[in-house]
C-alpha cells in the first residue's frame, strides 16, 4: 500500500497525466493507484522485485488498455535521467538485468517488514545451498507426520518409535523395555527365578480385508482405485510426491477422474507450482483437491452433452388474415424478400433469417398502411 502523501509525488502525477491521455480524462488517478498497488502486491507476496517482460508487467497490473502503453508510462514516470516505477535491464538503473525485462524500482527500500524478512530467509536458503525441492520434501514429511499423529498412529522408523512418540505415550521403545526380559528368557528362566514357560506358537496372520479371493487364488490383489494411483504416478513423474486421499474419499475421487483425469492433473500441477512460487504450504494428499476434481468432472460432463438447438418457426399466418388487395401486395413483397435471403445467405442460416425477415416485413407493411390511411 502506498504511503500517505504519495499522490503528491511528481512521478505519480506524471503517471496520472499519461494515463489520462491514453484512456479517458479524469480516470488517470484511480488507474495509476490501481496498477501500482497490483505491481507492489505481487512483489510483496513473492518477496522478489523481478516482474518479467512487457507482457508480464501489464498482466500483473491487470492492464486492459492498449499493449505497451502502461509499461512505457511506468518506465518513463521519473522523467529524463531519473528512474520510474520500474527499471529495465541493461540500463544504468539495473545494469546487470537483461534488456527487455523489468523489475520494480526500489521495492525492498519501501517494502513492509514481513517482506524484508521473507527476502532475508530466501537469501539464507540460497546461502545454505538448500534446494526448493528439498524444502518441499521436508515440508511434506512434516505434514505427513502431523496427520499420522492426529489419527492416533505412532511414527515408525525402522521398526522403532521416534522420540516424539515416546514423549506422547510415556513408554520406552520395546527394544529397550524388553531387553532384560529377553536376556533372562534366553537363559530359560523368568525374572522371579522360576523356569520360563515354552513360548506359544505365533498365530497365522489374518488375511487383509477384501483380499480373500485374491489370496485364495494365489494372486496379488489389484488396487481398487487405479486412476488415483495413476494420478499420483503422473505427479511423481513431475517431481511432486503426494499421498492417496482418505479411504472414504478415494471412490469419489476415482469417479471424478473417469471424466476429468487430464484436467485434474493440469489443475493440481498448476496449483502446486503456484504454491511453490508463492512459498505457501504444499498439500500432502490428493484429498485436498477432491472438490476441485469433482467440479472439473461436472464441467466436462456438461460440455459433452449435446446442445439442442431450438427449432426456428416461420409464421406466415398473418398473410391470410389480410384483406384481399393488401394480401396480394404482402405476398409479392414476401416472395421477393425470401428469394433475396436464399440467394444471399448460407443454407444453414436461411431458416433463422427467413423467420426474422417475415416478422420485419409484417411490421414494415403495417407501418406503411397506417401512414396511407392517415
Amino acid at each position: 500500500m502506498a504511503r500517505p502523501g504519495f499522490a503528491l509525488h511528481r512521478k505519480f502525477k506524471k503517471l496520472v497525466r499519461t494515463l489520462d491521455g491514453s484512456i479517458q480524462m479524469g480516470f488517470g488517478n484511480i488507474l495509476a493507484r490501481g496498477v501500482l498497488e497490483a505491481l507492489w502486491e505481487g512483489g510483496y507476496e513473492a518477496g522478489n522485485d523481478y516482474i518479467g517482460d512487457q507482457a508480464d508487467v501489464e498482466a500483473r497490473a491487470c492492464w486492459a488498455g492498449k499493449e505497451g502503453i502502461l509499461c512505457a508510462a511506468l518506465l518513463d514516470a521519473g522523467g529524463a535521467d531519473h528512474a520510474g516505477f520500474i527499471d529495465e535491464g541493461g540500463t544504468p538503473f539495473w545494469p546487470e538485468g537483461k534488456p527487455g525485462t523489468y523489475r520494480i524500482h526500489d521495492l525492498y527500500d519501501h517494502a513492509p517488514r514481513y517482506v524484508k524478512r521473507r527476502v532475508q530467509l530466501e537469501a539464507e536458503r540460497e546461502a545454505s545451498g538448500s534446494s526448493v525441492s528439498a524444502m518441499r520434501s521436508a515440508a511434506g514429511k512434516k505434514g505427513a507426520a502431523r496427520r499420522w499423529m492426529a489419527n492416533g498412529q505412532p511414527n515408525i522408523a525402522n521398526g522403532q518409535q521416534t522420540d516424539s512418540n515416546r514423549e506422547a505415550t510415556g513408554k520406552q521403545p520395546d527394544s529397550k523395555r524388553m531387553a532384560g526380559c529377553h536376556e533372562n528368557m534366553a537363559n530359560g528362566w523368568q525374572t522371579d527365578g522360576t523356569p520360563a514357560p515354552a513360548p506359544a506358537p505365533a498365530p497365522a496372520p489374518a488375511p487383509a480385508p477384501g483380499n480373500s479371493n485374491a489370496a485364495a487364488a494365489g494372486k496379488p490383489a489389484a488396487s481398487p482405485h487405479p486412476r488415483n494411483q495413476a494420478l499420483l504416478d503422473a505427479l511423481a513423474a513431475r517431481g511432486w510426491i503426494l499421498t492417496l486421499p482418505a479411504a472414504e474419499k478415494r471412490t469419489a475421487f476415482e469417479a471424478a477422474l473417469v471424466v476429468a483425469f487430464e484436467a485434474t492433473l493440469a489443475f493440481i500441477l498448476a496449483d502446486l507450482e503456484e504454491r511453490a512460487r508463492q512459498q505457501q504450504e504444499i498439500p500432502g494428499s490428493l484429498g485436498f483437491y477432491l472438490g476441485d476434481a469433482s467440479t472439473l468432472a461436472k464441467r466436462s460432463t456438461a460440455a459433452e452433452e449435446p446442445q439442442v438447438k431450438p427449432t426456428v418457426m416461420l409464421d406466415l399466418s398473418w398473410l391470410d388474415q389480410l384483406p384481399e388487395p393488401r394480401r396480394a401486395e404482402a405476398r409479392a413483397a414476401w416472395a421477393a424478400k425470401a428469394a433475396d435471403v436464399e440467394a444471399s445467405f448460407d443454407a444453414s442460416a436461411v431458416p433463422r433469417i427467413l423467420a426474422s425477415s417475415a416478422e420485419a416485413l409484417r411490421m414494415d407493411l403495417a407501418l406503411k398502411w397506417a401512414e396511407v390511411s392517415a
